[in-house]
């Protein structure tokens, strides 16, 4: 968890940005996880994660640019994620698909901040050697999935 002093040095989610649906309800011990946050310790890790005031910021390690965010609410379940955002500054973050950054989200969370093994979500497909999209996004080696691709009769 970071300090308001901290907090306030931060980037902030631009103006430009769309509500995406991601849903998730993390446990009390997910929770914890995350107030702890991600800090990127090299030049490989291109993402810091902050925990302020029940909201959860997923940002570009490099320029502190806030690609994520979303707020938790408490319930009987654990704590229900709210109001999930991301960037669309085009000069911040030029991703124009909501349901590839919900996995993209979905990915960050669960594998950087949880320690959980969740494949890559690959948009490029084979147009791209295996590995190159996850390495420039995440500076990480999972397996990986393809998703928001198209068929190619739907192209026309």
């Amino acid at each position: 968890m970071i300090t308001s002093e901290q907090f306030a040095e931060l980037k902030k989610m631009p103006d430009e940005n769309s509500r995406i649906d991601y849903r998730r309800v993390f446990s009390e011990g997910e929770y914890e996880k995350l107030k702890l946050g991600l800090t990127a310790n090299s030049m490989d890790e291109k993402w810091n994660g902050y925990f302020f005031e029940d909201s959860f910021y997923v940002c570009r390690s490099w320029t502190g640019v806030c690609v994520f965010d979303f707020g938790l609410r408490k319930n009987d379940d654990g704590y229900v994620v709210e109001n999930a955002r991301v960037n669309r500054n085009s000069a911040q973050y030029g991703a124009t698909d909501n349901e590839y950054d919900v996995h993209l989200l979905d990915f960050l969370v669960s594998n950087l901040i949880l320690g959980e093994l969740k494949p890559f979500p690959n948009r490029l497909g084979a147009d791209v050697p295996s590995g190159v999209e996850q390495h420039s996004t995440a500076g990480t080696g999972y397996p990986e999935i393809s998703v928001g691709m198209k068929p190619w009769w739907k192209l026309w």
